[in-house]
């Protein structure tokens, strides 16, 4: 943990949809299930997961999207779902969110010096012309130019500078806590690589503390204090960065990593065989959810209990009745 201040928990966090079936009420989607972790001031929490695995909704419950199904979110010590519409909007300038799309997070009637500006505007912050320097200050921070971008619409600029302009949003009210969510997936790999090393500058510069969502475990190591693996919902390991390199336990992790190309053709390793495809979040097997697909599975236990979220290590976690 880089400081001693925990910065945000979420205990036992769930959200459950209810679908519309044909006769009414239809089947449960457990998007989020159970979940627990503790993010320090100062560090970056990655999480990886495939597709659907619910990341994403875990995000917006984080930043009061979304409310519970059940659990507890705490920000400074502070349940963000028992505050007021007055004290959570006075919190939100501490937790902003960069989101995956670059293009369609930017209003595009709006052009750059507005969009930067709202967030000032709608929490009454600065006159008119402190709000002018402040956008300037803004796109200087994240390598563009107000003299030939503040004019400009979303449209004119490439998807690198769009992602540019979102992290300058982001960054407007100088929060404790940056939520970014798929933030370089939609960009070419150089462009990624530009973002993440601007991303790491500004949590240098300001202290920063991000929630960082991928899917991809390259870009996931390369940014992240420590990190987390998601699958159907739930948090299925986590731990350190130098201790998820060289001793990672969960089955599922294994094959995370065994999947990811590495460019050495004389690389020979034979990854662990999953059996079957991931099933639908509708119907999420008994037990382990991970056991139809696990290579070390033992019945009846894996097919019957859930394994316990339980420390195995000083700040390694992991879900599996055998590690």
């Amino acid at each position: 943990m880089i400081g001693s201040e925990v910065l945000l928990k979420a205990q036992n966090l769930c959200r459950y949809f209810r679908l519309a079936g044909p006769w009414g009420r239809g089947p449960v989607l457990k998007a989020v299930d159970g979940v627990t972790f503790a993010l320090a001031a100062g560090e970056t929490l990655g999480l990886v997961g495939e597709s659907g695995c619910g990341k994403s909704t875990l995000a917006r419950l984080i930043l009061a999207l979304l409310p519970p199904s059940r659990g507890q979110v705490f920000f400074t010590g502070e349940e963000l779902t028992r505050l007021s519409k007055e004290r959570l909007k006075a919190k939100r300038r501490q937790i902003q969110i960069i989101f995956q799309d670059p293009y369609s997070s930017l209003n595009p009637r709006m052009t750059v010096g507005h969009i930067l500006e709202e967030p000032f505007v709608i929490h009454g912050l600065g006159t008119k012309p402190e709000r002018r320097e402040w956008v300037t200050e803004l796109l200087a921070e994240v390598g563009l130019s107000a003299t030939e971008h503040l004019d400009r619409y979303p449209h004119e600029f490439s998807g690198g500078q769009r992602q540019r302009l979102g992290i300058a949003r982001a960054l407007a009210l100088r929060p404790r806590l940056i939520v970014a969510d798929e933030p370089v997936s939609a960009l070419d790999v150089s462009i990624q690589a530009q973002i993440l090393n601007l991303l790491a500058e500004l949590q240098e510069r300001y202290g920063l503390t991000y929630l960082f969502i991928s899917h991809d475990l390259s870009v996931i190591s390369q940014i992240s204090t420590r990190i987390g693996v998601m699958y159907l919902g739930r948090l299925m390991e986590l731990a350190p960065r130098a201790v998820f390199d060289e001793q990672r336990l969960h089955p599922y992790t294994e094959a995370l990593l065994a999947a990811v190309p590495l460019p050495d053709p004389q690389r020979r390793f034979s990854p662990p065989t999953l059996k079957g495809d991931p099933p639908s979040p509708l119907e999420i097997p008994s037990g382990c959810p991970f056991h139809p697909r696990c290579p070390e599975a033992q019945l009846p236990l894996c097919g019957e209990t859930v394994p316990a979220y339980r420390q195995s290590a000083p700040e390694h976690w992991v879900a599996c009745h055998f590690r």
